[in-house]
């Protein structure tokens, strides 16, 4: 008998995921959550108290980014 032939006929039921994974996906989940959340609340205070500007358009006026297209 071969040896796939033996692992057809011996398969055993074994957990799709242990609980381990399931709780590491959880954190990770959690995590990323929490990150796009500080993200957006931060965003939000700095274009309050920066009139409205937001912070990749400071970055790109910062970096003569905006007007590339005036230059050529």
């Amino acid at each position: 008998m071969s040896y796939y032939v033996a692992m057809a006929l011996c398969r055993r039921k074994e957990a799709a995921m242990t609980s381990e994974e399931i709780a590491g996906l959880i954190g990770l989940f959690i995590g990323l959550m929490v990150l796009v959340a500080l993200s957006y609340f931060e965003s939000r205070e700095y274009k309050r108290s920066h009139g409205g500007e937001g912070m990749i358009h400071h970055w790109m006026a910062e970096h003569h980014l905006l007007d590339w297209r005036r230059k050529h």
